[in-house]
Order: structure tokens, then C-alpha cells, then sequence
């Protein structure tokens, strides 16, 4: 499954027109339409937390939103790069383990 059919899924699911989650999150209903075609990447993390609140999703739904848009990004999810970005500490654990893991 991709972010875009995800996406389309979901919002169908809940009768919504690509209108109302286009409002929602302040872009066209021309751009969610090539975003569920995966025409586009997935927008912004501020954008896709609009978009569960909005789709009313729960936390394992939000998640695999979130790991769709990473893997369309080819990135790791947007949630966990920002808690990554907040939390150097965690930064720091991870740093760690990946020395430990190249010289081993």
C-alpha cells in the first residue's frame, strides 16, 4: 500500500470529499488528488497531523500514515524525525548504539 491509496482509503472511509481534507490542511484539491495518486510526496508533518486529526485516525492508523509518507520520502516517518530533532539525548543513545553495532 502506498501513502497516496492510504490516504484515499481513509478519507473515503470516513465520506469525506478531497475538498474537505484539502480545507482542512490549507491546500488544493488538485494537490490532494496527485497526493493520492502518488503524483506528489506526502506534505509536511504539520500537514499530516492535520490530516489524522481530521480523518479522526486512531494511533495505529496515524502511525502507519506516518511510515507511508517516511517511505515515500524515503525517509524515516516525519513523527519520528521531529522527536528525534527534539530530543538529543535520544540523538545521542542512538549514536551510540550504531558505533557499537560497526564494531562489533
Amino acid at each position: 500500500m502506498t501513502f497516496g491509496s492510504l490516504l484515499r482509503q481513509l478519507r473515503e472511509e470516513k465520506r469525506l470529499r478531497q475538498v474537505d481534507v484539502a480545507n482542512a490542511i490549507g491546500v488544493s484539491t488538485v494537490y490532494i488528488c496527485d497526493i493520492e495518486k502518488d503524483r506528489r510526496n506526502p506534505p509536511s508533518y504539520k500537514k499530516l497531523q492535520l490530516i489524522a486529526g481530521k480523518l479522526e485516525l486512531t494511533e495505529e492508523k496515524t502511525a502507519e500514515l506516518f511510515d507511508l509518507a517516511g517511505q515515500a520520502r524515503g525517509e524515516v516517518a516525519p513523527d519520528i524525525i521531529e522527536y528525534l530533532v527534539a530530543n538529543p539525548a535520544v540523538q545521542a543513545s542512538i549514536r551510540q548504539i550504531m558505533f557499537r553495532e560497526r564494531n562489533v
